[in-house]
């Protein structure tokens, strides 16, 4: 349960960092995950507790593209994209 409210946590202030202004139309409304990002999937935290790894699509990500891996500080520091 600690882990999805973290990564929940992490996504909200990911997402709050790109956020831009938002027209509220039928095409916006119906953009499903283009609109807020994929669901995370493969979620690990390995035994050292201080990092979170999981793959997940950013909104706007083509439906056909393959998921990134992410690491997130446990505290919510440094999300970033891993190569």
């Amino acid at each position: 349960m600690r882990k999805v409210v973290l990564l929940g946590c992490c996504l909200a202030a990911f997402s709050a960092a790109q956020h831009k202004k938002f027209a509220l139309t039928i095409d916006n409304i119906m953009r499903g995950p283009g609109l807020f990002g994929y669901e995370p999937r493969a979620v690990r935290w390995p035994g050292s507790n201080d990092r979170i790894y999981f793959q997940w699509k950013q909104p706007g990500d083509p439906t056909l593209k393959e998921f990134d891996t992410y690491v997130v500080s446990r505290d919510d520091a440094g999300l970033r994209k891993l190569t």
